[in-house]
């Protein structure tokens, strides 16, 4: 219960200290959300053959047009 009152309390602090200018903690909770989101992105997207197939798929897709455009503009 400490660690979660501790949690609410930085919040809570950080955006009252952006108010004043200072975003550093809103930076730092931003990091841990997207850290987290990115994370259960990755869990999820494991989780499920299908979409881990499709995933690879976007991406080499991607690398191959990236590689063509390159090729093309002479670099």
């Amino acid at each position: 219960m400490h660690i979660l009152a501790a949690i609410l309390f930085f919040v809570f602090a950080s955006i009252l200290a952006a108010g004043d200018g200072d975003y550093s903690g809103v930076a730092a909770i931003g990091k841990v959300v997207g850290f987290l989101a990115v994370l259960f992105g990755f869990m999820w997207i494991l989780s499920k053959p299908v979409i881990l197939l499709i995933v690879i798929a976007i991406v080499v897709a991607i690398v191959v047009a990236a590689f063509i455009s390159n090729r093309k503009e002479g670099r």
